[in-house]
């Protein structure tokens, strides 16, 4: 017991000590500034956010709720080296709830998403610490921690981030900052190799956990123009894992392990329609994308899950940012069980910045993996999901 406790009042401590951190980067950037050129950084640096109102509703009486949700942000202007700073937060108000604890099962009341330092002296670097949205390839939304981007020349780019934190906010979900890994966080690294007259980009990266595994992937992205103004496009990554035998999200890094993912399709004026396959090893991937990934699928039970074998369908139309419709369907078998999920959304834009849209999202899960299941009240497994929002973005 008093060992537990002694754990508690450490990461209490560590955690106080990153928020403090957070604030000294922003103060250490605000002492460049005289109390005049504060002045005209309230006045002529960038306030954004939005006004939204949210509703879900699950099969189950689970999870039902409609709730109002604000968020507010600003950014400062660069000054003469090109420093900056910024910050935002997300706001969420209850309006009614079928059951106790829907709206709580699955959103925060309040979530500060950026408190950030920034360096980005010319088009070819940035540098961001603190808090920060960031997505790639295994990391999306808001992150604690590093990044930088740095551009050799329009055929190489490179990115590295330290992320100690991660929180997954959005119209339909807000959680405050997490790290499921209990140690110091990941680290990402990447070089995308855009070839001079070729189709292909070629990007090599490492994904780390220290003291959980060690990931080492590549991914192709390969365009072609075809018939008809048509493009013809393929995407391979494939991924090594070698686990350190520890359990993130309730999974064991057991071994080394291997990911196979392969997508092609067509693009043809805003419409996109392919399909893929992923599989995954039987020693698995284990907490590789604990910080979420940049698919079409919102809920990832079983996708890489160990001796996962996943086919899929997507179908997306986009018009020039006004409409934007998209579509998946999987089916990722495990074994001799299956996770079928099928997800659709839709938004338009009636005028310039109100935004109106919704979808649905449908799971038969029979294999024994569930993530998440506090937002899915009972045992969250078979059930269909619908929601719709109207939000306005200032």
């Amino acid at each position: 017991m008093k060992n537990s406790l002694q754990t508690k009042d450490f990461l209490l401590k560590k955690v106080y000590a990153i928020k403090v951190g957070l604030l000294l980067v922003v103060l250490s950037l605000l002492t460049r500034l005289g109390a005049a050129d504060m002045n005209d950084y309230l006045l002529y640096g960038n306030t954004r956010g939005h006004v939204g109102l949210y509703f879900q509703n699950m099969t189950g009486n689970r999870a039902n709720f409609v709730d109002t949700n604000l968020s507010l942000g600003y950014d400062s202007p660069k000054d003469a080296l090109g420093f900056n700073f910024g910050g935002a937060a997300w706001l969420a108000t209850r309006m009614f709830e079928a059951n106790r604890g829907d709206f709580n099962s699955t959103k925060e009341y309040f979530v500060i998403t950026e408190l950030y330092g920034q360096f980005n002296p010319n088009e070819r670097f940035r540098a961001q610490v603190g808090r920060f949205r960031a997505d790639v390839e295994w990391i999306k939304y808001y992150n604690q921690g590093i990044y930088t981007s740095v551009a050799a020349n329009s055929n190489i780019v490179t990115q590295f981030m330290w992320v100690h934190s991660n929180a997954y906010v959005d119209k339909h979900r807000m959680q405050q900052f997490r790290n499921p890994f209990h140690s110091i966080g990941v680290f990402y690294a990447d070089v995308a190799l855009n070839l001079p007259e070729s189709p292909l980009v070629v990007t090599p990266y490492i994904y780390l956990a220290p003291y959980r595994f060690s990931s080492f992937g590549i991914k192709v992205d390969i365009e072609k123009p075809a018939v008809a103004e048509s493009i013809l496009y393929v995407k391979i990554h494939l991924l090594s894992y070698i686990g350190k035998n520890q359990v993130i999200e309730s999974t064991r890094t057991d071994g080394d392990g291997y990911m196979v993912w392969i997508e092609s399709g067509v693009k043809w004026f805003g419409v996109r329609f392919g399909g893929g396959t992923i599989n995954v090893s039987k020693s698995g991937v284990s907490g590789i994308d604990a910080y979420r990934h940049n698919d079409l699928f919102e809920r990832r039970e079983g996708l890489f899950y160990p001796d996962s074998v996943t086919l899929y369908g997507v179908l997306e139309y986009t018009f020039q940012n006004h409409i934007a419709v998209q579509s998946a369907l999987r089916n990722t078998r495990i074994g001799q069980k299956h996770v079928f999920n099928w997800e659709a959304s839709a938004r338009f834009e009636v005028v310039e910045d109100v935004t109106v849209g919704g979808g649905f999202i449908g799971m038969l899960n029979t294999a024994n993996v569930m993530l998440d299941d506090n937002i899915f009240a009972g045992d969250g497994r078979n059930y269909l999901l619908g929601r719709a929002f109207v939000q306005f973005n200032f």
